[in-house]
Formats: structure tokens, sequence, C-alpha cells
């Protein structure tokens, strides 16, 4: 297997990529909209893997098995705090997070 940061040469591919795995129907209700161009360029991190696909006796091709975006921050609106709150409580079932909220007048 080969882990490398994704290119924009890898869009095709990530595509075939979320047809064989079901499809941008099912990716859009779980993620939203999405552009995997956007993703690329604007995460702070993407990354594919792929593995060799033999295609005969001697040829193989590389074939990408799964793309990953990760962001150093999350896409809410930085002027609406609830909203920011909402996203980190949601997010805390999965990873362990803790909000600590200081206000100062």
């Amino acid at each position: 297997m080969q882990v490398c940061r994704a290119e924009f040469d890898d869009v095709k591919e990530l595509s075939e990529l979320i047809g064989k795995t079901g499809g941008v129907s099912i990716y859009k209700a779980t993620f939203g909209t999405y552009n995997l161009n956007s993703l690329i360029e604007n995460s702070f991190l993407s990354i594919t893997s792929s593995h060799k696909k033999q295609t005969g006796e001697e040829d193989s091709v590389r074939e990408t098995i799964s793309f990953m975006s990760i962001n150093d921050g999350l896409s809410v609106i930085a002027t609406d705090p609830d909203a920011y709150i909402k996203v980190l409580s949601a997010v805390s079932h999965f990873i362990p997070i803790s909000v600590r909220l200081l206000y100062t007048m």
C-alpha cells in the first residue's frame, strides 16, 4: 500500500471510488455538499492510499482505495458561537473534546 498527499489529478479516481462505495447520494446525505477539488485545495491535509492491482501476468496499475481530508478547524460560521458549540458537542460523542468557554465583560 502507498499513502501520499492528494492532488488534483486524483479527482477522477476519487470519483470512481465514491461510485464504488455507495455513490454520490450517500456521501451527500452523510457529509453534505462537497467538492473534491475544494477538499484537496482547501483542507489542512488530504491524503489518498492506493495499492497495486494486477491487470495481467506482469502488468499492474495503482488503484486508489481510500481518501481522507483533514481540517484544522470547523467549517461553521465564525460569527455564530452557538453553532460552533453545537458542532463541538455533536463531535464530542465520537472524539474526546472538552468545551470550556470563558466570557469576559
